[in-house]
């Protein structure tokens, strides 16, 4: 999918590092963070992390960066509670 819309391989190989990598640029980079955090809080983003996604995304990019990582938070989330086991 990724390489589908355009993304290097190297970028796709890199992710666990984008904090650090030069290969993803400060918008690239706040969207991540958005990911990072809609997965390990799975509540609301920070105010400075609000700020950064307003700066870089038009109000329909935000609310579908938003809306996207928490459709597949909460994919698993379903998935445990139905006690379904995901495919390997």
């Amino acid at each position: 999918m990724a390489k589908q819309c355009g993304i290097t391989i190297e970028k796709v190989n890199s992710i666990k590092e984008w904090r650090q990598n030069s290969l993803f640029d400060d918008k690239e980079k706040v969207a991540l963070d958005l990911m990072e955090s809609l997965i390990q809080n799975g509540e609301a983003i920070s105010e400075e992390l609000d700020k950064q996604l307003k700066q870089y995304f038009t109000e329909a990019e935000y609310l579908e960066l938003i809306l996207t990582g928490s459709f597949y938070v909460m994919g698993p989330t379903v998935l445990k509670a139905l006690r379904i086991q995901a495919e390997s």
